[in-house]
């Protein structure tokens, strides 16, 4: 398919279906996509976290009223009083063409809460907050709750005092990474892994003293982000793009612009899917 031609990775390959494939209902109010950014002052002690949460109405009968609710939850799952907020949204009704639902794209709101003292993300203390959100309808009922763990961290490009020289720093510090490249391959069943293989792999490189690893070549399995954030992995996530020759040969998907749309649809999925997660700390646009 012409998916193949940007997918010419190193690796055994092998034909097929390898990550599970899911249908979802939903309410005709929904939470479309939210993203979460936790941030540091300059101390990389006081830390904000910055809501934006998109909401859209599926119902064509009528315009709406609908309410988002955030909680934070600390790594011993109890509530921090005092650190929650909300946002109210007017919906329009989805319209109807031809028989055909045009829905709206959806209406993002956001906010902010001010967090106070914040315990630091790190691979070697990797301190997950958890978010709450829960979307209630005009009524008050609630219609859909989403969780997602956060981790508070800074990773910045600073300049060595009188060396010319700059370095990847962590919350201030400097960043020494010891990392792997790793593909998804399982010994019994190829490219479709088991929810334990994908943890006894990353067990095994905490246990031998690696801290990062870049997703070769391609995105992996959603439970790797969660994992990576628990285990304190740093990851570099990488785009489902290979070129080979075409790099340097202007070839394909290099030297024409027809590409462009395919080579850039592959790159926003992976970091709108990714976005939230603490582990993430690189992103690579693609392999050669």
């Amino acid at each position: 398919c012409d998916g193949s031609y940007l997918e010419n990775q190193d690796m055994i390959r092998i034909s097929g279906v390898f990550r599970d494939v899911s249908l979802i209902s939903k309410d005709r109010l929904e939470i479309r996509d939210f993203t979460l950014t936790p941030l540091l002052d300059d101390q990389y002690v006081n830390g904000t976290l910055n809501i934006a949460a998109d909401v859209r109405n599926l119902a064509v009968e009528q315009d709406t009223a609908a309410r988002v609710e955030v909680q934070v939850y600390d790594a011993e799952n109890q509530l921090i009083q005092g650190k929650e907020t909300s946002m109210n949204y007017s919906l329009t009704a989805a319209k109807s063409d031809l028989g055909e639902l045009i829905a709206d794209p959806g209406v993002t709101e956001e906010a902010a809460i001010d967090m106070g003292t914040v315990h630091l993300w790190t691979p070697d203390d990797p301190y997950l907050y958890r978010v709450v959100l829960t979307l209630k309808d005009a009524s008050g009922n609630s219609l859909e709750t989403v969780c997602q763990r956060i981790g508070f961290r800074s990773i910045e490009l600073k300049s060595i005092a009188g060396s010319g020289k700059q370095e990847i720093t962590l919350n201030g510090s400097r960043l020494l990474i010891k990392g792997v490249n790793r593909h998804e391959m399982s010994l019994k069943s190829g490219h479709a892994l088991s929810k334990n293989e994908i943890l006894n792999d990353l067990m095994i490189l905490k246990q031998n003293n690696f801290n990062a690893v870049r997703t070769s070549h391609y995105p992996d399995a959603p439970i790797t982000y969660d994992a990576a954030d628990e285990l304190g992995l740093i990851l570099c996530d990488e785009a489902n793009i290979e070129s080979h020759g075409g790099a340097v040969l202007s070839d394909i998907p290099s030297g024409f612009e027809d590409w462009n749309t395919s080579v850039m649809d592959r790159t926003m999925n992976m970091v709108e899917r990714d976005k939230n997660h603490a582990s993430v700390l690189f992103w690579s646009l693609g392999n050669e």
